[in-house]
């Protein structure tokens, strides 16, 4: 007979959250939102609730809301919320193209729950874009320091070319002097 109320308590928890999942699947974002907000009002430290609403914000094109709730979920005690969490900021900053932020989050969801295939394959996908920024930047670096070197050379010479002008006026003047 006592366990009929926890089952009860689990279910009337649970609820509220589904019709956000299952807004959410629908791709509802704004409902799915909604819902979410409406569970934080009364229990403003439910972690499910605040990753819900970071997804479902982020969906609905509010980045930084969105960012806010999950790295409010990120912390969690929970550590497949947690490492979710964390993923999603990784594709966030990946889209944004903060490559470094991306690998720190997609390593965060690794460390959390090492059988997050998705979190392996993007933290991969995203360590090679950034070699792949940094060896063209290094090229990019390298040619340039050609570019300045040339600049520099080509800036020594002239100043060599003006001196030699400016003795052989000086010179002149002296010539013409002494005459």
């Amino acid at each position: 007979m006592k366990k009929f109320p926890y089952i009860f308590l689990f279910f009337q928890f649970c609820l509220p959250q589904d019709k956000g999942l299952e807004s959410f699947k629908d791709q509802k974002y704004q409902e799915s939102y909604s819902y979410y907000l409406n569970i934080l009002k009364n229990r403003k430290n439910d972690i499910s609730a605040k990753y819900g609403a970071g997804i479902s914000a982020f969906k609905n094109d509010d980045t930084e809301i969105g960012m806010q709730y999950l790295k409010e979920a990120s912390i969690a005690d929970n550590d497949l919320i947690a490492s979710k969490a964390h993923f999603n900021l990784g594709n966030i900053y990946k889209d944004e193209n903060k490559l470094e932020e991306s690998i720190y989050h997609y390593k965060k969801a690794i460390e959390l729950n090492s059988l997050d295939k998705d979190a392996k394959i993007n933290f991969e996908l995203v360590k090679n874009m950034l070699n792949q920024d940094k060896e063209s930047n290094d090229g990019k670096n390298t040619q340039k320091d050609k570019d300045n070197e040339e600049q520099n050379n080509q800036s020594d010479k002239d100043d060599g070319s003006k001196k030699g002008d400016e003795e052989q006026n000086n010179q002149s003047d002296k010539d013409d002097g002494s005459k």
